[in-house]
C-alpha cells in the first residue's frame, strides 16, 4: 500500500509509563478516496539492537469526515510478537535496492522515494548519517543507557536509563544502601524496619478563619 506520512518516537517505559502521545498524519488525497482502506500501522522496535517486536493496525472509518481521530492503548511486548506476520509487514526485496539509510540503521520502507530509516542509539538523522549526542555515552557509572531525545524535542539532549544502584539525570548518584550484619546472633525470623522521610519544606497549612 502507499504509505502517505509517518512520525517516529522513542518510548522509554521508565520515563513514560503512563505518557499519552499525540501524533498527526497527514493523507496525501484530500478528500479521502472512499473506494479505498486507510489503516495506520504502528511498528515497534528494540532501539537498543533495532530488533522489531510486534505491530498493531488502526483501521480509519467514516472517510467522509475531514478529520479522525483515533485512540489506543498499546502494550509492548518483552519479545517479539508476530500476529502480523514478521515476513509481509515490509518485504525486504521491494525496499532494499531503494533504501538510503547508513549501514548501521534498519530501513523499515520507502516513501516518495526516500527511505523511511530506524537509527540505532548512537546515530541520528533521517538517513541516521550523523553521530548523536550518545555515540559516546554520555552517561556515568559506564551502566547508564544513553537515549537520544526525538529530534522534534531536542536534538542536543538525551535521557540516562540507569542500572539498579544508581540514579540521576546523568545516573552520576549512588542510591542509598543499608547494610545490617548480625554478629554472634542467631538470625531472627522477623525484622521490623523503620523509614523516615525528613522534609525540606514547611507542610503545615493555613487555612483563614472567618470572624
Amino acid at each position: 500500500g502507499f504509505i502517505h506520512s509517518h512520525e517516529q518516537l522513542t518510548y522509554i517505559p521508565i520515563h513514560a509509563c503512563n505518557n499519552k502521545f499525540n501524533i498527526y498524519l497527514l493523507n496525501r488525497d484530500r478528500p479521502k478516496d472512499v473506494t479505498k482502506k486507510y489503516t495506520v500501522y504502528i511498528d515497534a522496535y528494540d532501539k537498543i539492537n533495532l530488533a522489531y517486536l510486534t505491530s498493531w493496525t488502526l483501521p480509519v472509518t467514516f472517510l467522509f469526515m475531514p478529520v479522525n481521530h483515533l485512540r489506543a492503548q498499546l502494550i509492548t511486548p518483552e519479545r517479539q510478537d508476530c500476529h502480523i506476520s514478521c515476513d509481509t509487514r515490509y518485504p525486504e526485496q521491494h525496499i532494499k535496492h531503494k533504501c538510503t539509510c547508513s549501514r548501521d540503521s534498519l530501513c523499515v520502507a520507502t516513501v516518495n522515494n526516500r527511505s523511511i530509516c530506524l537509527c540505532s542509539l548512537a546515530k541520528r538523522s533521517p538517513r541516521c548519517l550523523i553521530s548523536s549526542i550518545c555515540h559516546k555515552n554520555s552517561c556515568m557509572n559506564d551502566d547508564g543507557l544513553c537515549v537520544p531525545h526525538d529530534a522534534q524535542v531536542s536534538f542536543f539532549d538525551f535521557i540516562s536509563v540507569c542500572q539498579d544502584g544508581f540514579s540521576g539525570s546523568r545516573c552520576e548518584n549512588k542510591d542509598v544502601r543499608i547494610d545490617i550484619l548480625f554478629s554472634d546472633v542467631s538470625t531472627p525470623q522477623a525484622i521490623l524496619l523503620h523509614f523516615i522521610t525528613i522534609q525540606n519544606y514547611d507542610a503545615t497549612v493555613l487555612n483563614p478563619i472567618p470572624i
